[in-house]
């Protein structure tokens, strides 16, 4: 197999860690190789992958002191591994002890090189998971090589008639492709999703030679018997997920609105909404949340776990909802953007529209503050209303002092201590959602800063998007 086997490199969840491995088991692989999303592992996860498999791990050019250099089979068949020399910066590397890096080409021929010095014929086959070019790269420049099996990008390759899907054909399968020694390689590539399977069949000569093969595309669908065992382990991996996102939850947000963020608090708005017993939208229309409560500025993507919450904040706090004078409520978020961005404190919101124009003198920074209604049918937010008193929920830490936030201890009242904490809440609002598709919605507004030599909202705004632009590559 092609590598990318693993769905969620970021897992120390014991019990899917298991399950994944089982699942890899029941498709028997001769062996598997590594690619991207195994090189994202620890040294210490892939261990334990590791120990539960029932099939060797081959990794020609990164050597691993649990994997093989390649798997010899049947005496003639020798299957190699590749993958590209930038990956030694990867965290299955980095974290990893006694490595012996190689360039994939050079590699490969000596290992080729190693098995011919036997004089025995035999059929080399190199495995990666990183595109059709790199594939090529090894058919032309690998001295010997038979078959390259490669996988992880859009290349269709198919024989007769058109793709299903309206996919378009890049190829036949497999390509045949001639080294610089002449030789015909057979690249055999998997279209980029697990809805086609590669059949390929070797003809071999007398002297163990490739004569001739007969390859076949197989499209995947509701025609093929489901797999009982595999759904039951399928089944147990889905009741372990929490939610699933469309996009990328940032958690950058000690100076700035963040979507997740959004999404936290969100989710303590909707939790008091699934309590109230009224006739109107609800009596708790604002979160809040301090930004250092989000420990973590990773982002999450797809599949979503609960280890991968507890990877993002601390999920150790109480819910409470607080009665706040509008006056009061006013002070906290004028501190939010000075005593917040400094400590840590920085708060996102739900249910307040808030603008701040950092041009002007620190006291009179909030140029607008805009509150969701509560006693209303229709959501809307009109002006904060000084003497009002408003409700919001928020960590029980904001109210302690714990956090250092003295302005909740000073100014509000507890009313209720919630019986959920912040993560349950948050776990309850994903799973409700099909899909998690929330953005930053302009909530709180930085416009402008002084002139000297400080960054205007524009170029704030750009500077957000550019890193959150880095860390999506990072973790794609």
């Amino acid at each position: 197999m092609a590598g990318n086997i693993i769905h969620q490199p970021y897992s120390t969840h014991l019990e899917r860690i298991e399950i994944e491995s089982e699942l890899l088991s029941i498709l028997k692989p001769t062996a598997i190789c590594l690619a991207y999303n195994e090189f994202r592992l620890t040294a210490e996860n892939f261990d334990i992958y590791k120990e539960k498999f029932n099939f060797p791990v081959v990794s020609t050019n990164f050597r691993l002191h649990n994997s093989s250099v390649d798997v010899v089979l049947s005496n003639d068949i020798v299957v190699m591994s590749y993958a590209h020399n930038d990956f030694k910066y990867q965290p299955l590397i980095q974290t990893s002890d006694n490595i012996q890096v190689e360039d994939m080409i050079y590699s490969l021929n000596k290992r080729i090189e190693f098995h011919k010095k036997n004089n025995q014929p035999m059929i080399f086959i190199a495995v990666g998971c990183f595109g059709i070019d790199t594939a090529k790269d090894i058919a032309k420049n690998v001295n010997g090589i038979d078959i390259v099996i490669s996988g992880c990008s859009k290349i269709m390759q198919w024989n007769e008639g058109d793709p299903p899907e309206n996919i378009k054909k890049d190829s036949e399968y497999p390509l045949v492709y001639k080294s610089k020694q002449g030789k015909r390689v057979l690249i055999a590539h998997t279209y980029g999703t697990t809805r086609f399977l590669g059949k390929l069949t070797l003809i071999l000569n007398t002297n163990n030679e490739l004569e001739d093969f007969i390859g076949d595309m197989i499209y995947i669908n509701n025609l093929f018997p489901e797999n009982n065992e595999y759904i039951t382990l399928i089944e147990k991996l889905n009741e372990l997920q929490i939610g699933h996102s469309r996009v990328y939850l940032n958690g950058e947000c000690h100076r700035w609105e963040c979507n997740l963020g959004n999404l936290i608090t969100d989710a303590f708005v909707n939790y008091k909404i699934n309590m109230y017993v009224g006739t109107s939208f609800t009596d708790v229309p604002i979160g809040l949340m301090a930004a250092k409560n989000i420990k973590s500025h990773v982002i999450l993507r797809n599949n979503i776990f609960n280890e991968d919450l507890l990877d993002v904040f601390d999920p150790h706090h109480r819910l409470v909802t607080i009665q706040i004078e509008g006056n009061k409520l006013k002070k906290v978020i004028e501190e939010s953007l000075e005593t917040g961005m400094k400590l840590g404190l920085f708060l996102q919101v739900s249910g307040l529209h808030i603008r701040y124009d950092r041009r002007n003198p620190k006291s009179r920074r909030l140029v607008a503050l805009l509150i969701r209604c509560d006693s209303c049918n229709m959501p809307a937010y009109t002006d904060l209303n000084m003497k009002k008193v408003y409700q919001v929920i928020t960590t029980i830490d904001m109210t302690d002092g714990t956090l250092g936030h003295y302005s909740f201890g000073n100014y509000s009242k507890i009313v209720q201590v919630e019986n959920v904490t912040d993560f349950l809440a948050i776990r309850a609002y994903m799973k409700q959602m099909k899909h998690i598709n929330i953005g930053r919605m302009e909530r709180i507004r930085i416009i402008k800063i002084t002139s000297a030599g400080y960054l205007t909202k524009s170029k704030m705004n750009r500077i957000a998007l550019f890193a959150m632009a880095i860390i999506a590559l990072k973790y794609k």
